[in-house]
Formats: C-alpha cells, sequence, structure tokens
C-alpha cells in the first residue's frame, strides 16, 4: 500500500511540473568591445611585444613603431567580439601599448590557438574577445618579431628503418626515431602552406632549431 502511495506521488510530482525538462539555452550574442577601453589607445606610438617563456617570465620579441602596424592593431581590437569568461584562457603573449612619453597607456593580453584573442588589462569579465579574422595578429606578431606560427604533423603509420638525419645546429644533429621524412608535413598558419619538413628546412622557411625547441619529442637530439 505504501509502495502504491509513492508511485502516485511521484506521478503527481512529475505532471505538476516537479521534474521537467532543461530548457534551450538562447545563443549567447556576442558584443563588441567597449569603444571606450579603446580610446586611451589612440595616443599610441609604440607597442612592445613580449612573450611568456617556459619558467613564466617575459621575453620582449618585438616592438612596433611603425603608424601603420599601429593602426591595424587597433583596427583588430575594434573589431574583436566578447565571447566568455578571460579565466577560461593561458595566456602567452602580450601587448604593451605606450605614448609619445614612453609612458604605458595599458596592456592587452594575447592568446594564439585556433583564434586570435585579446584581453584588455582593465576590462571585467567576461572578458575573452575573439578576432573574426584568425591571422590578424598571427601576422602582425610574425612580421614585427622572428616567432613563426607552425604545426608539424607526423603522418608516419608505422616507423621502421634507422634513425634518420633531419637537420644540425651548432651544438646538436636532430634525428627522427626512423626514416619518415617523407610523411613529416609542417603548415605555416599565416598562409595556409603546407609542405614536408625537409622542404622547409631545404628553403629555409624555418631552422631546426625552431622545429626542435617547438616539437622537442618528435626529433632525437645528439650532440656534434
Amino acid at each position: 500500500m505504501k509502495e502504491n502511495l509513492l508511485i502516485i506521488l511521484f506521478i503527481t510530482i512529475f505532471l505538476s511540473g516537479g521534474c521537467q525538462k532543461n530548457e534551450p539555452i538562447e545563443d549567447y550574442q556576442p558584443k563588441n568591445i567597449d569603444s571606450s577601453v579603446l580610446t586611451k589607445l589612440n595616443d599610441t606610438k609604440k607597442i612592445v611585444i613580449t612573450k611568456k617563456t617556459d619558467d613564466d617570465k617575459k621575453e620582449i620579441m618585438g616592438t612596433i613603431t611603425k603608424e601603420e602596424t599601429i593602426k591595424n592593431v587597433l583596427t583588430d581590437l575594434q573589431n574583436t567580439e566578447m565571447q566568455e569568461d578571460c579565466n577560461l584562457i593561458t595566456t602567452k603573449w602580450s601587448f604593451t601599448f605606450y605614448n609619445e612619453n614612453e609612458e604605458v597607456i595599458d596592456e592587452y593580453l594575447v592568446w594564439v590557438n585556433r583564434n586570435d584573442g585579446v584581453i584588455p588589462i582593465d576590462s571585467k569579465a567576461p572578458c575573452l574577445y575573439n578576432l573574426p579574422d584568425n591571422n590578424g595578429l598571427k601576422k602582425i606578431i610574425e612580421e614585427s618579431t622572428n616567432y613563426k606560427f607552425f604545426t608539424v604533423s607526423d603522418e608516419t603509420k608505422e616507423c621502421q628503418g634507422n634513425l634518420e638525419l633531419v637537420g644540425k645546429d651548432n651544438n646538436y644533429a636532430y634525428y627522427y626515431s626512423c626514416e619518415k621524412s617523407s610523411n613529416v608535413y609542417i603548415e605555416f598558419l599565416t598562409t595556409n602552406e603546407k609542405m614536408l619538413v625537409k622542404d622547409a628546412l631545404k628553403k629555409k622557411k624555418i631552422t631546426i632549431t625552431e622545429l626542435a625547441s617547438r616539437y622537442p619529442n618528435l626529433f632525437i637530439p645528439m650532440p656534434k
């Protein structure tokens, strides 16, 4: 009898709305970054680009003083769209803006993954912004520093044969773990150009030192 009463009670609660399906959440409508945040940057005369190193220190990668490039950076910032909470992103780059008196106007944290993004330091959450053109800041960073944005993919199905020499720098000779130079590709992200790593090295589009530092698990370094 008690069990029947519990079943009836459960059905009553369910029909009265006690157990409801989750209502669909409306798609989030992104907002452009507030113009007041950008207004103060109009006096920018110099932008210093820094990158966070593995030991959490900042390394100066380059400086922008060309007026046209500064305008391009500001244009990219104006076209950003606010998406989510900035705490979700690990930042590696930053743009620090200076006026003609060498005073810091503001600093913007920048990350680069599938999309570029910028975080104004003094903005309030949500403060993650995506750029519509995901190559905008990548191109500016490449033009203003020695850094290149690329990915390497190893399409080797079976690793067979002996170690294969890939390249050398002043300190090491770098090898693949087997003969697979015809299956390892590099893609340059700002141009969408994809080629074999061996061809990129031959054409001097990249150095073996850059490759080994970014993809240490792919290469076996041996002292020369």
